[in-house]
């Protein structure tokens, strides 16, 4: 039973990477890349997360807002699937985090999403051009 508790205990507590700014951990985050900012939130992408399969490979992206939502998320990581040559994007995995980097929810997107091409000026599109040249 304590063995519960402390498991429950440990999902609550924020998670210096994720937490807005980062902790004083920073170093051994992940390293996020800038993709694109707006005033309401900056878009980076995980380089080292990269994984090839052919014309297909899954990277996961870092979503940072300027102001929480009412739900509290301040931040999200997805995890993406692209492929280059439909130049098409399907989204694999939703984490959502307070500014304090705690989780507010994680869950896999239903497998019968379809791929679809991003449109323009999204983190999507940013993805396809810097990893799938023309």
């Amino acid at each position: 039973m304590l063995d519960l508790i402390i498991a429950a205990a440990l999902l609550q507590t924020g998670d210096p990477c994720q937490a807005v700014p980062q902790g004083s951990t920073a170093r051994s985050c992940p390293e996020w890349r800038s993709l694109r900012r707006t005033d309401r939130v900056e878009y980076f992408e995980n380089a080292a997360s990269i994984v090839r399969r052919g014309a297909t490979f899954e990277i996961s992206l870092r979503f940072v807002y300027a102001a929480a939502s009412g739900s509290g998320m301040r931040s999200g990581i997805v995890r993406a699937r692209y492929d280059c040559g439909r130049r098409t994007e399907v989204t694999l995995r939703r984490t959502a985090y307070d500014a304090a980097g705690a989780v507010l929810w994680d869950r896999p997107v239903p497998a019968d999403v379809p791929p679809a091409q991003p449109p323009p000026h999204t983190p999507g599109e940013a993805v396809l051009a810097l990893h799938c040249p023309r």
